[in-house]
C-alpha cells in the first residue's frame, strides 16, 4: 500500500514538473516569436550580442579592408563598400590643393539609416565645395576612444586641417561604460569590461529575462543599479578626459584644428534635455582652447524646427531611432554652420 502511495506521488511530482517545463517551454517560444523582451541588437542583427568579455587585436576598429556589408535593421537595408583601410567611404587620395576635413564618429557619422551619398560627411563634402575633402571615419558602436587610435594610426598620416569629431551622452553611458578609458588598450589590441558570469542564462532565455527584470537586473543597465551606475559613471569622468588629453596632443602636434560637436539623440531634442549632465566635460572643454565646442541642441531645435515627437518624425527611423537622408542633411547643415563660424580662416 505504502509502495503504491509512493508510486503515485512520484508520478504526480513528474506530471507537475512536465507540465511546469511544457508551460515553460510554450512561454520562451511565444516570447521568442513576438520578440518580447529583445534587445536593441538582438532586434537589428537576430541573436544576443553581450557588450562585455570581448577582445580584438584591431585597435582602430575598422571594417574588413574593401569589405561590403550592409547597415540594415527592419525598417531599412543600405549597402557600404570599405576602402583600403577598412572605412565606409570612397577611397582616399592625399591631394595637397584641398583642404582637408576628417570626421570621426559613431553609426550617426558613418550614416546608419541612409544611402552612402547621405551620410552627413558625404552631405558636408557637398557644402563645402570643391576646394575641400572629407574623410568620414565614422564606424557603428564607436566612442571616443576609438577616435584616439584611428586619428592617431591612420588619420594623422593625411595630415588634416581640421578633425570634426561628434560625441553624445549615449556614448558616454553606453560604449564608453561598457568598454572603460584607454586602459582598455593593450599591447595586442583593446577589450571591454568583464560582465557578470550569469549573462549567458539571460542571453539565451527570453524567459529567464522575466526573472532578471522582476529583480531589477536590466540588460540596457549593464545589469547593475541604479546607484552603481551613477558611482561608475563619476569615476569614468576623469578617464573620458583623459582621451581628449590624447587627441589635443596629437592635434598640437600637426597644428590641426579640432572641432567637437554635442550630438542630441532624438528623445533629448524633445525633451529639450540631454539624459546626463556632463558639466564636467564641458569645464575640460573650456580650460583647453585647442577644442572648439558646439551643441547641436539649438540647431536641431531652433534653425531646424525639430521641437516636438510630430516634427522629428520626418528625419528619423521611427523604430530604429536613427537619421534618415532627411535627418543628416540637418546634421551636415549644422556641423557645416559651425566649422564656419570657428575656423573662418578656413572659408578664406
Amino acid at each position: 500500500m505504502f509502495k503504491l502511495f509512493s508510486k503515485h506521488i512520484a508520478v504526480n511530482m513528474f506530471l507537475s514538473f512536465s507540465s511546469i517545463l511544457f508551460v515553460l517551454l510554450l512561454l520562451e517560444l511565444g516570447m521568442m516569436y513576438i520578440g518580447y523582451n529583445k534587445t536593441y541588437l538582438e532586434n537589428r542583427s537576430g541573436q544576443y550580442q553581450s557588450v562585455f568579455n570581448y577582445k580584438s587585436t584591431d585597435s582602430i576598429r575598422a571594417y574588413g579592408l574593401f569589405q561590403l556589408h550592409n547597415l540594415k535593421t527592419p525598417e531599412y537595408d543600405y549597402a557600404r563598400q570599405c576602402n583600403s583601410l577598412g572605412f565606409s567611404d570612397e577611397e582616399w587620395i592625399s591631394d595637397s590643393s584641398k583642404i582637408l576635413i576628417q570626421t570621426y564618429g559613431d553609426s550617426f557619422t558613418e550614416g546608419d539609416g541612409a544611402p552612402f551619398d547621405s551620410s552627413y560627411p558625404a552631405i558636408l563634402r557637398n557644402l563645402l565645395g570643391a576646394k575641400f575633402a572629407v574623410q568620414n571615419y565614422g564606424i557603428c558602436g564607436n566612442d571616443p576612444g576609438f577616435y584616439v587610435t584611428q586619428f592617431g594610426k591612420v588619420g594623422s598620416k593625411f595630415q588634416p586641417s581640421a578633425i570634426v569629431l561628434c560625441y553624445g551622452t549615449g556614448d558616454f553611458m553606453n560604449d564608453f561604460f561598457s568598454r572603460g578609458g584607454l586602459e582598455r588598450f593593450t599591447e595586442s589590441g583593446w577589450q571591454t569590461r568583464k560582465g557578470p558570469w550569469w549573462e549567458v542564462i539571460y542571453g539565451i532565455s527570453y524567459t529567464s529575462r522575466l526573472f532578471f527584470h522582476a529583480f531589477g537586473i536590466h540588460y540596457n543597465q549593464f545589469f547593475m543599479t541604479k546607484a552603481d551606475i551613477n558611482q561608475q559613471l563619476k569615476l569614468l569622468q576623469p578617464k573620458w578626459n583623459e582621451m581628449f588629453d590624447e587627441i589635443a596632443l596629437l592635434a598640437a602636434k600637426q597644428n590641426t584644428k579640432v572641432l567637437l560637436f554635442k550630438k542630441p539623440e532624438r528623445s533629448e531634442i524633445v525633451l529639450h534635455e540631454y539624459q546626463y549632465n556632463m558639466a564636467f566635460f564641458d569645464s575640460y572643454l573650456n580650460a583647453n582652447p585647442i577644442f572648439k565646442h558646439v551643441d547641436l541642441m539649438p540647431f536641431y531645435r531652433d534653425s531646424a524646427g525639430l521641437v516636438s515627437i510630430k516634427t522629428t518624425d520626418p528625419y528619423y527611423w521611427q523604430k530604429d531611432g536613427h537619421h534618415n537622408s532627411k535627418g543628416y542633411t540637418v546634421m551636415a547643415r549644422g556641423v557645416h554652420s559651425a566649422l564656419k563660424n570657428k575656423f573662418p580662416v578656413l572659408n578664406e
